[in-house]
């Protein structure tokens, strides 16, 4: 339980990664919730994505309307939330957004998507990922190597095995002249073999899901941050790298539009355009005052999405989904899940 200007939080976990916690996470919450007195919240705040997630959350938000307490549905979904889901699950979806006071998308893409899916019936509010401004980085000249990173679950969705063919034409047009880190999970073992059937074992770097404080030393010593995702909801490792000052390359999809211009303060490839991609590595490699006007401008774009930001527009949204109760935020008991 959190307190905060006067409202009471709670925080209830449903999903752990761990393979033998996960399901009872969610069972243990989802006990909690059924124990509650009804009303004993006066809001709670549902995130969700796809697949396992949405149906964890439906089970939720059934159970939460049956103790009277309203909520409002946060989508972190890379992709349609409906997709691979049967007739039946997508009725269930529907009846969890249409039970909503509200909706959080990341980006107006995704915005635009929900009120098509609901006709318009469904209050949508846009709030992009926030992000920590870290001090700005005192990076070296590169010694001769570029450094390149990519961050997030390796495999097709993300564009790993993509960068991965670049590198190796990168390789043949300039050698030696970057070197590229991937580090996530997924198919850490299939990017590895391909490494060494391509030849790039002097040059590329595979290593498997970073704690915070690597990650963040990553991100403070490489330039550009790359990651050519065929489908995206708002990708945290990109906006953490435009905050550490990385030139960025990556791909009109999902809410990135809203957050790189072309150009401007980054580089935006289509998405699955193998020839796109490799001419942006050759750009960013080739032209240093390239990378370092992307990169400040990269940086420059994140302070509007500062914790603080964050927090009082996560506020006015709370004010706005309890308004029909008459409450106010200061006096209001919410809970997130």
């Amino acid at each position: 339980m959190l307190d905060a200007g006067g409202a009471r939080y709670t925080h209830l976990v449903t999903h752990t990664d761990h393979p033998l916690g996960k399901h009872w996470c969610f069972l243990l919450a989802l006990v909690r919730c059924l124990l509650l007195p009804r009303a004993a919240y006066h809001l709670a705040h549902i995130h969700f994505a796809v697949r396992g997630s949405l149906y964890r959350k439906y089970f939720l938000t059934r159970v939460l309307r049956w103790k009277a307490i309203p909520y409002v549905l946060h989508s972190h979904a890379p992709v349609s939330v409906l997709e691979g889901v049967s007739p039946a699950w997508r009725a269930r979806a529907l009846c969890m957004l249409h039970g909503a006071r509200g909706l959080i998308a990341l980006s107006k893409a995704w915005q635009q998507f929900y009120a098509g899916l609901t006709h318009g019936r469904l209050t949508i509010w846009t709030l992009p990922n926030p992000v920590r401004l870290p001090p700005p980085p005192d990076r070296q000249a590169p010694d001769g190597a570029v450094r390149l990173l990519f961050l997030g679950r390796i495999g097709e969705r993300k564009g790993a095995f993509r960068l991965l063919a670049a590198m190796a034409r990168l390789q043949a047009i300039a050698p030696g002249r970057a070197h590229l880190t991937i580090a996530g999970d997924g198919e850490v073992a299939a990017a590895r073999a391909y490494c060494e059937r391509a030849g790039l074992a002097d040059c590329v770097k595979i290593r498997e899901w970073a704690t915070e404080e690597e990650k963040c030393a990553l991100l403070a010593r490489s330039e550009v941050f790359v990651l050519p995702s065929l489908a995206e909801g708002q990708p945290m490792a990109l906006v953490e790298a435009m905050a550490f000052e990385l030139a960025v390359i990556t791909c009109p999809v999902g809410g990135i539009p809203d957050l790189v211009t072309d150009g401007e303060n980054g580089l935006l490839v289509p998405a699955g355009d193998d020839r796109a991609l490799l001419d942006a590595l050759l750009r960013l490699v080739r032209d240093p005052d390239l990378r370092r006007r992307l990169a400040a401008n990269a940086r420059a774009g994140m302070a509007g999405l500062s914790l603080p930001r964050y927090a009082d527009s996560l506020a006015t949204i709370y004010g706005q989904a309890l308004s029909t109760q008459a409450l106010k935020l200061t006096s209001a008991s919410l809970a997130s899940f």
